[in-house]
């Protein structure tokens, strides 16, 4: 972010700074275009998914079983019943057909209940997740919307500067045609012009590479017009109040979303080793029933424990998950406080540095022209004039620098804790 602000080189002429489409339509165009942000949405999708996965654990299911198989031999069995007559029934057909349907009903399941509630929080989090990467790509986009901003800005003062400097090499050679200025003099103005041409292809370049980041950052490449930059000089309100805001921001509610989350599974790996009570009716056909009934119906309830290794370790493993979480909440906490801390200061940096520049520019356009007039009586040399018009320009690209830090810090500011959108 620092670097972002320090590149911004704009150099206004005046107090206000030449820019291209508006800040809002970058905004809006990032908000479908930037690639995390995009790849957050889905997050956030899966995870409502995964809270319908993890309630379907709690509703009936059915089980249904179709089976054929082709057996070597038939076996038959015959037995005399009580009233006297012969019964064969059939243990093994050659041609065996199975088939059931069972209904289950969970009636006590703790581990599943505490599931669902750590989806619901994963699925929490996954939204304000979502948030903090539009303010991410907010901010992205509103440093380097300020950056191409002031990068215009130096292009059209060293627009000026180059203009400026060919029309005294031009002045300087006609004086020397006249015989009233030495070839010392046309050697500095060709040395200036030189100059000149070299801040305006810097200039370029840094507008260019400005422009290739805000598209970067927004999918909408930047036109050529220009709109107004005002140089806001209001002071902010007191740093506390920011620093109270932070518990509001998106990536500070993820980032507690996310440990509530692996709380949750910390007690589901400990609710696993309950009891699982479930309720189940089932329907069985088969032609191999023997002295059963060929399609035989049942009701029951059954309490089910599982102890295997995978437990304790599930265990271990969301003990350090809810370890690892609560640190990065520690983290973005941290992050977020300093962010908001450094964005805050730059703005009131910024302010006192506008005021300084603004009568530091003035007062290098009184002394440019108190030169030139002095140089064209002859009370002045052309060394005066061009030390004069290079502090004229140090003024502006400082004027200008000054205005895109201020502009900068306090979109910045206002877009971390979310004021940009209020």
């Amino acid at each position: 972010m620092t670097r972002a602000f320090v590149v911004i080189a704009a150099l206004l002429v005046t107090s206000r700074a030449a820019a291209q489409q508006p800040l809002s339509q970058f905004v809006d165009a990032a908000s479908s275009y930037e690639p995390a942000l995009r790849a957050a949405r889905h997050d956030e999708a899966a995870a409502r998914s995964r809270i319908d996965e993890a309630r379907a654990a709690l509703l009936p299911s059915i089980t249904a079983l179709l089976g054929y198989q082709r057996n070597e031999v038939e076996v038959r069995t015959q037995r005399t019943s009580p009233d006297g007559s012969v019964l064969t029934a059939t243990i093994l057909p050659y041609d065996q057909f199975d088939a059931a349907v069972q209904l289950d009903v969970p009636l006590v399941d703790v581990a599943a209940w505490s599931a669902l509630d750590a989806s619901e929080a994963d699925a929490d989090g996954a939204h304000e997740a979502t948030r903090a990467a539009e303010d991410r790509a907010r901010i992205a986009v509103v440093v380097a919307w300020h950056r191409l901003v002031g990068a215009r800005s130096v292009v059209d003062a060293s627009d000026e500067r180059l203009r400026v400097a060919q029309r005294a090499r031009e002045d300087v050679g006609r004086r020397h045609d006249a015989g009233v200025a030495p070839a010392l003099d046309v050697a500095r103005a060709d040395v200036e012009v030189g100059l000149a041409r070299e801040a305006h292809t810097n200039a370029v370049l840094e507008e260019r590479l400005a422009a290739q980041a805000l598209f970067a950052a927004s999918g909408l490449e930047p036109d050529a017009t220009r709109v107004a930059l005002d140089v806001d000089l209001a002071a902010e309100r007191p740093l506390d109040d920011y620093r109270a805001m932070l518990d509001e921001m998106p990536a500070l509610r993820a980032a507690r979303e996310a440990t509530h989350g692996a709380s949750r599974r910390r007690e589901v790996a400990w609710q696993r080793m309950l009891p699982v009570l479930r309720a189940f009716a089932r329907e069985r056909y088969t032609n191999a029933a023997g002295f059963q009934p060929e399609s035989l119906w049942s009701v029951g309830v059954a309490a089910q424990w599982t102890f295997d290794f995978a437990r304790p370790a599930a265990l271990s493993t969301a003990d350090h998950e809810l370890a690892a979480a609560e640190a990065r909440a520690d983290a973005v906490r941290v992050a977020a406080d300093s962010a908001v801390v450094e964005a805050w200061n730059r703005v009131e940096a910024g302010r006192a540095r506008v005021e300084a520049a603004t009568i530091a520019l003035e007062a290098s356009a009184r002394a440019v022209h108190d030169a030139r007039e002095r140089y064209q009586v002859a009370r002045a040399t052309q060394l005066d004039l061009l030390i004069a018009e290079r502090e004229r320009f140090d003024a502006t690209v400082a004027h200008a620098l000054a205005v895109a830090q201020l502009a900068g810090a306090r979109a910045t500011l206002h877009a971390l804790v979310g004021l940009d959108r209020r």
